[in-house]
C-alpha cells in the first residue's frame, strides 16, 4: 500500500471489513470510500448495487484523472444484516471494465477484488460460487481489454468463507482461495510464521504451494478442519445432498417469509427488498421481515430489544432484530434451516403478536421495569 491508495466497500459491510480498512487507514495513510446502500431496494440488487458502484467509480476516475490509486475492493457475497445476496459477477464485471483499460494504460496491478463469503458456503449454490473463482474460462470470465498485460481471466482475486454457520461444520473451519496470478513469495502472508511454514524456503526452483504456508501451526487446533469432510458427508448421506437442502430451506424461507408479512400486517409495506425469486433473488435462506413496530414511534427500539429479550425468556427463541439506519424500520434477520418447519415461523409470528398486546409505553424517565434493557425515553411495561 501507498500514501492516499483506495479501499472501497459498500456502507452495508462487516464491521469486521470496516475496522480492518481502519486499522490500515491509520498504519499506511490509506483513503477509506464506502458506498452508501438504502433501503428499501425496490427494484432490483443490480440497479441498488452496481448503479451506486459505477457513479463512485466515476467519480473516483473525475477526481484523480485515473483509477490507478483504487487498491483494493471488498464485496459481501450475502451480507449479515439485512441478509441480502449481492450480485457479485455484475459487480466484478463493472470494476473490470471501469478499471483495467484505465490500469493497462498508467502500467498498474488492477485493484485486488476480494468477496467476503462467510454466509454463502452451503448457502449459496455451489455453482455460483465456483463460477466466481473460474480460471481461464472464456464462458464465465468478465470482458477485459485486450490489452491487459495482467491476464485477468477470472472474476474475483480472492474468496474467503466459513463453515460454521451453513455448511454444519465447527467454528475454525474455513476456505481461502486466491488466484495464483495473485500469489508471490510474501503474499498472502500467514498470520504466524512457523517452524514449518515453506514460505521461508522459497527460491527461484522450488516455488511453496500456498496451502504449505499454513500447514501447520504447533499450537493450533485443527479438530475443526478436520472436520470438514465428515460435515460434507453429513450432508449428502443424510441430508440427501446439497440440492436437497437448498430446495427445502429455500423453499422454507420463501413460505415464511410470506407467512409473517401477512400475519403482521406488512404486506402492505415495502420491504428491504422486493420478493423476487429465481435469478433476481436477493434472499437465499436468510429473510428480512419488517416487524409490526412503527418506524415513527420514538420507542421502536426499546421496543424491538425488549422483544428480543422476550422471546428468549419465554419462547427459547433467539431472534435477531435490528433498526435499518436508512429507512427507520425495525426488521428480524431470520435463518431458515433443515431441522426447522413452517410451523416454527408460525409460532414466533404468533409470540410478537402477544407481546405487542401486552406492552403499554409510560414517559417515566429512563427505560426498564419489566421489558428489558437499553435505552431512554420511557418505561415499557407488560400489562397485567
Amino acid at each position: 500500500f501507498g500514501l492516499q491508495d483506495i479501499i472501497l466497500y459498500f456502507s452495508t459491510a462487516y464491521n469486521m471489513v470496516k475496522n480492518t480498512a481502519t486499522w490500515l487507514k491509520r498504519l499506511y495513510g490509506l483513503q477509506i470510500v464506502e458506498i452508501p446502500i438504502v433501503f428499501p431496494i425496490q427494484d432490483s440488487a443490480v440497479k441498488a448495487f452496481v448503479d451506486p458502484l459505477e457513479r463512485t467509480l466515476d467519480e473516483l476516475k473525475h477526481k484523480n484523472q485515473t483509477l490507478n490509486r483504487l487498491k483494493v475492493v471488498v464485496l459481501d457475497h450475502i451480507v449479515s444484516t439485512p441478509a441480502i445476496k449481492l450480485p457479485v459477477k455484475r459487480l466484478v464485471q463493472s470494476i473490470r471494465q471501469y478499471t483495467l483499460k484505465d490500469t493497462s494504460e498508467n502500467a498498474t496491478v488492477p485493484p485486488f477484488i476480494l468477496v467476503d463469503g462467510a454466509h454463502a458456503w452451503g448457502q449459496v449454490p455451489t455453482q455460483e460460487i465456483t463460477e466466481l473463482l473460474s480460471i481461464n474460462s472464456e464462458t464465465h470470465a468478465p470482458s477485459p481489454s485486450s490489452n491487459t498485460t495482467n491476464n485477468y481471466h477470472s472474476w474475483v482475486d480472492a474468496y474467503v468463507t466459513n463453515g460454521h454457520k451453513w455448511n454444519f461444520s465447527p467454528k475454525g473451519s474455513a476456505i481461502l482461495w486466491i488466484h495464483p496470478s495473485r500469489i508471490s513469495p510474501l503474499f498472502p502472508e500467514p498470520t504466524v510464521v512457523s517452524s514449518e511454514n515453506f514460505i521461508v524456503h522459497h527460491s527461484d526452483d522450488h516455488e511453496d504451494p500456498l496451502f504449505e504456508r499454513y500447514v501447520y501451526t504447533s499450537t493450533k487446533d485443527y479438530t475443526a478442519m478436520l472436520s470438514i469432510p465428515k460435515a460434507i458427508e453429513f450432508r449428502n448421506q443424510i441430508l440427501g445432498g446439497t440440492d436437497k437442502i437448498y430446495k427445502y430451506v429455500r423453499t422454507l424461507a420463501v413460505q415464511a417469509k410470506r407467512h409473517l408479512r401477512t400475519v403482521w400486517n406488512s404486506t402492505g409495506t415495502p420491504g428491504l427488498t422486493p420478493d423476487h425469486d429465481g435469478d433476481d433473488n436477493m434472499e437465499e435462506f436468510m429473510i428480512n421481515v419488517i416487524l409490526p413496530i412503527s418506524r415513527d414511534d420514538p420507542h421502536k427500539v426499546n421496543i424491538g430489544t425488549a422483544l428480543h429479550h422476550w422471546l428468549y425468556q419465554h419462547y427459547n427463541m433467539y431472534v435477531v432484530i435490528v433498526e435499518e439506519p436508512s429507512s427507520g424500520y425495525i426488521y428480524t434477520r431470520l435463518s431458515a434451516q433443515v431441522y426447522l418447519e413452517l410451523d416454527d415461523f408460525v409460532r414466533l409470528g404468533q409470540a410478537v403478536i402477544d407481546f405487542l398486546s401486552q406492552i403499554s409505553i409510560h414517559q417515566k424517565g429512563d427505560y426498564g421495569s419489566h421489558g428489558g434493557h437499553g435505552g431512554g425515553g420511557g418505561i415499557l411495561e407488560l400489562k397485567q
